[in-house]
């Protein structure tokens, strides 16, 4: 368990975490590159396998994006 925590701690270190719905998680952190924007990440849990969320991602966007 404290392996899991401390990986956990790492993989947000430096990010703010904002809060979001169930099993997913949101982070922002400011760049020094001079660029006033954030630089943004999430994850999200999928009851799929990997192949099956890379497909629908990449061949099916007219599915689930409603302005495309």
């Amino acid at each position: 368990i404290q392996g899991l925590q401390k990986e956990a701690k790492e993989k947000f270190k430096g990010w703010v975490t904002c809060s979001s719905t169930d099993n997913t998680d949101l982070a922002f952190k400011k760049v020094g590159d001079g660029n006033p924007l954030k630089l943004w990440k999430a994850s999200v849990e999928v009851e799929a396998p990997p192949s099956v969320v890379l497909n629908r991602v990449l061949r099916e966007r007219h599915l689930w994006d409603l302005e495309n």
